[in-house]
């Protein structure tokens, strides 16, 4: 079976300096390699994912080893699995889902550390003396071990 670090190192390899990073490399145990990708400032588009394809190919042997393999975007509504999703995601609204079940929906993802991300939303609550609710806006910062999943809102 081939070792999902080897292809992951080439793939940084090539990546490196492009403006695109790694997203996630999957492999089943038939060598079915799944290699994902995104980009930083932009959307990865098909040449981008032709250019990986074909740099793989010419760096895996098929003689030693017989494999398929796809190259493909992290996906629109797919749940953020590195760092630089979220910090391309900056500025955009986003759906959390944290340990213990607490979901927050449509949270503004105003920074991405090395670490932590940092949200804004806005919840309406009852306040003494007040007969309606108000808007009240929170801010929130998580740890990525707590967090479960986050997803980009999409709006139409």
């Amino acid at each position: 079976m081939i070792d999902a670090k080897l292809v992951a190192g080439l793939v940084e390899e090539h990546l490196a300096g492009s403006g695109l990073f790694l997203v996630e490399v999957k492999i089943s145990t038939c060598n079915d390699i799944d290699v994902t990708i995104e980009a930083e400032n932009r959307d990865v588009n098909i040449g981008d994912c032709t250019e990986m394809n074909n740099y793989l190919c010419s760096r895996l042997d098929r003689d030693i080893e017989d494999y398929s393999l796809t190259v493909g975007s992290a996906g629109l509504t797919q749940s953020f699995k590195v760092p630089g999703q979220y910090r391309k995601a900056q500025g955009n609204e986003v759906e959390l889902l944290v340990k213990g079940g607490r979901k927050i929906k449509n949270a503004m993802l105003e920074k991405a550390e090395t670490d932590k991300i940092t949200v804004s939303y806005v919840t309406l609550e009852q306040v003494a003396g007040k007969k309606r609710r108000l808007a009240v806006k929170h801010t929130e910062s998580f740890g990525y071990e707590e967090l479960l999943s986050v997803k980009n809102v999409i709006d139409f």
